[in-house]
């Protein structure tokens, strides 16, 4: 019943979302055995701003992501990072979706690494880098040196792309004097 119950909210969701709705999915993790809070299968779906803001960002540089933009913004909560990095490094690797194999918009793997689908592939780099040996327990501008050892300027250039997606968001993970601009 609850796989048949998510299969349905998912349809209806993805619906809303082929839509152009800025939604964010958030799931109740309580127990109704603690205390009459939701159950774990249920799902509740409000407004977030986040969302809306990618898909605008995405469709102004004629990005075929602004589809995904609540898929970024999931993951990113998902795995406590700030929401402006997946878009960002997708962005600077595949020229924002337009030129990508493998539903790797990440260039992960020097580009070799093959997902089933680009949600897929959203959700297992959030992962890596949140949980990922090579970038765990690392503040942005390391999991960012981590990411693109090549080029040593290579945060520099994410944190000007994480400004053009939202700039009044603080910039996590950079030097005070570089977020002041420069």
């Amino acid at each position: 019943m609850v796989a048949m119950f998510s299969s349905r909210i998912r349809f209806h969701f993805q619906r809303l979302l082929r839509r152009g709705a800025p939604l964010l999915l958030i799931a109740a993790t309580g127990s109704a055995q603690t205390g009459g809070e939701a159950p774990a299968a249920e799902q509740i779906v409000r407004p977030d701003s986040r969302v809306e803001r990618l898909a605008q960002y995405f469709r102004t540089r004629k990005s075929p992501l602004d589809r995904f933009a609540v898929h970024f913004v999931i993951a990113a909560d998902r795995y406590k990072l700030d929401w402006r990095l997946l878009p960002s490094l997708a962005m600077l690797e595949s020229g924002g979706g337009r030129v990508y194999v493998r539903n790797n918009v990440f260039g992960w793997g020097s580009g070799r690494a093959r997902f089933q689908s680009i949600e897929a592939g959203i959700d297992h780099v959030a992962q890596a880098l949140a949980e990922g040996i090579a970038y765990r327990n690392k503040d942005l501008r390391a999991k960012l040196r981590t990411y693109n050892p090549a080029n040593r300027r290579y945060a520099d250039i994410v944190f000007r792309v994480f400004r053009d997606i939202s700039p009044e968001a603080p910039l996590l993970g950079e030097p005070a004097a570089a977020a002041g601009g420069k």
